[in-house]
């Protein structure tokens, strides 16, 4: 097969796998919205819904899932391999059907594997039976081992304060880290926007989160008497902590994060093909790649936004590939996964409004700080690489 001609097969298979996915993406937005405001539609549909909830076991679960896994993993080594997903970037996409099947070939697998990664991590790797991690560094990595949303990460983190043996400092770290860093995203990151873009996420959270949390030990920790470091804040709830339910294998934790997290990942999917075909890339230059007000935009967009774990990757893809800075990238994804409005709403009982405006601020400043930074390195590099060479 000439290079012409797999080229063509190329582009009609996307476009055939970009129509069936753009179906998939309109039936499970809209079917949700269509249950609840129309009664025939729900009645019509809850007779197979039933159904497949009284035959899919789990036992029939953790099959499928195995499956899938392992057909995702030979394509996921197989693309690290040849390069595809670099080779894909290349290529011609014109319409929107082409496009959601570039996007889906290069997502999917990533996804798969990193939800399995991900049930295997939280299956022998929980908190209770290991011994947690009292140091930043320890409760970063401990964090970025675990798939949890900047929603779901508070009760955990609320729970450490509890045991009155982790600072609060490494508390506030594991706090911020989480959301940003998982293995799903780890995965996911790397095959969508390569190396480079995972190490300064990587570098940045970890650094961000470690001084958030001094600066809040400082300003809003409270040492009590006799304890050696500060294990409270200002308005620390001290409620129970509210213990995550776990599934009984790493297969069935795999399908769970598998099919609660589809969802985000095919709109997703959908946003970054919308972004590729139609957004319009003088717009992309003129209010998101330029200097200080285009960083300024990326985080203020960021900060409110609940975005799921790796959402965010797919929609910077399209926006990298027509110009913007890395350093607006990575501000981007800090303040879209570390903090929403949501979040902060859960996070003010329970760490106190003071602590909370302080990360508030800290990820907000940090951001355009942290991104600043890198948009300045990445011009210098260039000059750096061909002295060293």
């Amino acid at each position: 097969m000439n290079p012409s001609t797999h080229s063509g097969f190329t582009l009609v298979l996307h476009t055939w796998m970009g129509a069936v996915f753009v179906a998939l993406a309109v039936f499970i937005v809209t079917l949700p919205v269509l249950r609840k405001r129309s009664a025939l539609v729900d009645s019509i549909l809850s007779r197979p819904v039933q159904w497949l909830q009284k035959y899919s076991s789990d036992k029939s679960k953790k099959r499928m899932m195995l499956v899938i896994a392992s057909v995702a993993s030979v394509v996921f080594f197989y693309c690290l391999t040849r390069s595809y997903y670099s080779s894909l970037t290349t290529e011609v996409e014109q319409n929107i059907f082409q496009v959601f099947g570039m996007l889906s070939l290069r997502v999917f697998p990533f996804f798969i594997v990193g939800c399995f990664m991900a049930g295997v991590i939280e299956k022998y790797f929980q908190a209770g039976r290991i011994p947690i991690p009292q140091t930043m560094i320890g409760n970063g990595v401990f964090a970025s081992l675990i798939p949890l949303c900047s929603c779901s990460v508070v009760p955990l983190a609320q729970s450490m304060t509890h045991l009155h043996r982790i600072r609060l400092r490494a508390v506030i770290t594991f706090l911020m880290v989480a959301p940003v860093l998982n293995p799903m995203v780890i995965a996911l990151s790397l095959g969508t926007l390569g190396v480079h873009y995972l190490a300064l996420r990587v570098v940045t959270t970890f650094a961000l989160g470690m001084i958030t949390g001094i600066f809040i030990e400082r300003l809003a920790g409270v040492k009590e008497e006799g304890e050696q470091g500060v294990f409270s804040c200002v308005g620390c709830s001290k409620s129970s902590a509210v213990k995550p339910e776990h599934a009984d294998s790493a297969l069935m934790l795999s399908w769970n994060t598998m099919v609660n997290l589809m969802y985000y990942i095919i709109v997703g999917v959908a946003i970054g093909a919308i972004f590729t075909v139609y957004f319009p890339p003088p717009l992309v230059g003129k209010y998101l790649s330029n200097g200080s007000l285009g960083l300024f935009l990326s985080v203020l967009i960021g900060l409110p936004l609940y975005i799921c774990s790796g959402e965010e990757v797919l929609i910077l893809a399209p926006l990298m590939e027509m110009g913007l800075p890395m350093g607006h990238a990575i501000a981007f994804t800090i303040t879209g996964n570390a903090i929403c409005v949501t979040s902060i709403s859960v996070m003010i009982p329970v760490f106190g409004k003071r602590a909370t405006f302080i990360m508030v601020g800290a990820l907000f400043f940090g951001a355009i700080l942290a991104g600043a930074i890198i948009n300045a390195a990445e011009g210098y590099w260039p000059m750096i690489s061909g002295l060293i060479q």
